[in-house]
């Protein structure tokens, strides 16, 4: 169960640092004693005296002492997990200004694009609504996005969402936080789930009245399922709004689909690449990853692991994006090299063709065969009839 002590969860991933203990003056609120209260104490045996008492925990010395970039305060509702985190500030309060577009309300477009990817947030189409309509799991991220920082107190952490985007989220957020070397940000939530993927440095545990020392604590691993499949148009249709250029799909390409516990979160097509100077070369046509899962590196695993496969087979592979994401990701990784036509705007022969101002970027894949990459990151797709009788929900298959 997700209230067990952190210790039979994790194991030697975390040593306790001191016992918390609760204070011996209670915090004290008063009501009025009504026709409510009187039935309410007739019904359930409560004798009532318009009294409220909570003992909150007293905070030890020792947090003084602690540097850290993430700290979690976790518990049961009730427990006094935000009395608590007072000791470490106030949540920041977000106002969002509803006739300009999400990517609008920051300061500037680079911060923006930076901030809604450190939580996951890849979509676009999302970025160019106003907060209004978002979903809760995108509300949730967009709040994130502005909140956090130096010294923040993030108070409900995930309690709102699907778990998915709590552990899409929290993988994402991490990797920011660390990345500008933020301090003391501060994560409060009755979940522990998502612990082992934000990894914080320490967990404040109301439940087992102690703090943990984490920073030892094992990165959690995701694994995908990978299947190809000839359901093309259903597939699409799933996947489409979600990605960035909103381009059909081509039909003739090989449709590969990844799924995490038993469940759809990403999709890639791979195309020949449209020459005939270059033998058994291939591309990336489309790379869809589902927004509830977007910052779990899923994305990346799958041209990773398809890269590797055609490093194996010794054939060419390429991507060609304007996604600044992946650009990113590319130009920093020593396994892909930038083409000639990188930056370069493709002629209209209808493949990759790009008809707007948009710069696109051209990588090529140099690194070697990994067969522990086959291993470790993603199981081998399985035949079309396995799926067929695995996944009876999805039609087509």
């Amino acid at each position: 169960m997700e209230q067990q002590q952190l210790l039979l969860n994790y194991g030697d991933g975390i040593t306790k640092i001191c016992d918390l203990k609760r204070s011996q003056e209670p915090l004290i609120s008063k009501v009025e004693i009504d026709s409510f209260t009187n039935e309410a104490n007739k019904n359930f045996d409560f004798d009532f005296d318009g009294v409220n008492k909570f003992y909150p925990f007293e905070v030890p010395k020792i947090l003084e002492e602690l540097d850290f970039n993430i700290l979690c305060i976790v518990g049961a509702s009730g427990s006094g997990k935000t009395i608590f985190s007072k000791y470490f500030g106030e949540e920041e309060k977000i106002n969002w200004d509803n006739n300009k577009a999400i990517i609008s309300n920051f300061d500037n477009v680079e911060d923006a694009i930076e901030r809604l990817n450190s939580v996951g947030l890849n979509s676009i189409p999302t970025w160019c609504k106003p907060r209004n309509v978002l979903s809760i799991g995108e509300g949730f991220r967009v709040d994130l996005a502005r909140k956090i920082k130096d010294y923040c107190v993030i108070d409900e952490y995930t309690s709102t969402i699907d778990r998915n985007v709590a552990l899409s989220c929290s993988n994402s957020i991490q990797k920011y936080i660390r990345k500008k070397n933020l301090k003391k940000c501060v994560f409060v939530s009755c979940h522990k789930d998502f612990i082992d993927t934000l990894r914080p440095d320490y967990v404040i545990d109301l439940d087992d009245e102690c703090i943990y020392d984490t920073r030892r604590l094992p990165k959690r691993r995701f694994e995908l399922s990978i299947y190809e499949t000839n359901a093309k148009e259903y597939v699409w249709k799933l996947f489409r709004q979600h990605h960035y250029l909103s381009k059909d799909l081509n039909y003739s390409s090989r449709v590969y689909i990844a799924f995490l516990d038993k469940q759809i979160v990403g999709m890639i097509a791979l195309l020949p690449l449209p020459s005939g100077t270059i033998k058994n070369a291939f591309r990336v046509h489309r790379l869809v990853v589902l927004p509830d899962y977007q910052g779990l590196g899923i994305g990346t695993k799958l041209i990773k692991y398809f890269a590797n496969l055609h490093a194996k087979l010794n054939y060419p592979f390429y991507i060609r994006t304007s996604h600044v994401k992946l650009h990113t990701y590319f130009s920093k990784n020593k396994d892909w090299i930038e083409t000639m036509r990188s930056g370069k705007k493709s002629p209209n022969n209808g493949m990759w063709y790009m008809d707007d101002d948009r710069t696109p970027y051209s990588y090529k894949y140099v690194g070697e065969y990994n067969i522990e990459l086959d291993k470790n990151d993603v199981v081998l797709y399985q035949k079309k009839i396995e799926v067929e009788n695995e996944y009876e929900q999805i039609p087509l298959f």
